[in-house]
């Protein structure tokens, strides 16, 4: 089930990923299991 929350950060995330290498994309996917706070840390939010 995905979250409104996570449905902007998905679309806020979408127009970077457009210019992203594969790496990028890969440490994303790793980056979407951790908690939103950890997201926000990391200034990924």
């Amino acid at each position: 089930m995905i979250t409104p929350q996570l449905k902007t950060h998905i679309s806020f995330r979408a127009s970077y990923l457009f210019s992203a290498d594969y790496k990028d994309i890969m440490q994303y996917r790793d980056m979407k299991s951790k908690p939103l706070a950890q997201l926000r840390f990391n200034g990924m939010i």
